[in-house]
């Protein structure tokens, strides 16, 4: 990823910015079907777990690839 070591500070913000909005586009609907009050099937702490696990997940993929790590739980302790 030769272009990726060009980029300055403000330009890699930006990139996780767009991330961000990306995952913010698809959430907010989802979390406003799902809600128990608004005819879905869970209540606002599953919701919030949900998106949290689907956030990590996401992380844990994207890490995977770009830096060529394998994913584990040493904390270097």
């Amino acid at each position: 990823m030769k272009w990726f070591e060009n980029l300055s500070l403000v330009g890699i913000v930006l990139i996780s910015w767009g991330i961000a909005l990306f995952e913010y586009f698809f959430q907010v609907p989802a979390n406003r079907l799902g809600f128990r009050e608004n005819g879905g099937p869970f209540s606002l702490v599953e919701l919030k777990v949900i998106q949290e696990a689907i956030t990590l997940v996401v992380f844990m993929l994207s890490k995977r690839k770009p830096f060529v790590q394998t994913i584990s739980l040493d904390l270097g302790f």
